[in-house]
């Protein structure tokens, strides 16, 4: 029995983007962005970054986000500052991951834009056993 492979490509790639309430957090935060130093209408909006991060789940990775019944207006600007930032970082993160878009087909080679958007997926990737930093971290 003989067998030999013909061809094995990683399929196109694409960011995963945002949707449903992960959509609605990003909007939030960058409402908070032009309110942020309005005392009143910052504090408020960073409730409902927090109400709407625990919705999402997102209390699982940002271990320090405070509970849904605590007041922002507590707080100053420097520490909502904080909690925002967290909450985006985690939303950016989430938003750049690579998905595959569909498979490999023997014969058919990816079109220009899958190719390009393959390497600036690959691009994007720490290699640490390499010691290699990914693009956006050189950057």
């Amino acid at each position: 029995a003989y067998a030999s492979t013909i061809s094995y490509l990683t399929p196109p790639a694409d960011n995963a983007g945002l949707y449903k309430g992960l959509q609605e957090l990003s909007e939030l935060v960058k409402s908070y962005q032009g309110l942020r130093e309005n005392e009143q209408r910052g504090a408020t909006i960073v409730n409902s970054i927090i109400a709407t991060a625990r919705t999402c789940n997102l209390d699982k990775d940002i271990t320090d986000l405070p509970e849904e019944d605590f007041d922002c207006k507590e707080i100053d600007i420097e520490e909502r500052d904080n909690i925002v930032g967290k909450v985006y970082r985690r939303l950016m993160e989430i938003e750049s991951r690579a998905l595959p878009m569909g498979l490999h087909r023997i014969g058919v080679p990816p079109t220009a834009e899958e190719s390009i958007a393959t390497l600036v997926n690959i691009a994007q990737l720490d290699r640490p056993e390499e010691k290699i930093k990914g693009l956006p971290r050189i950057i």
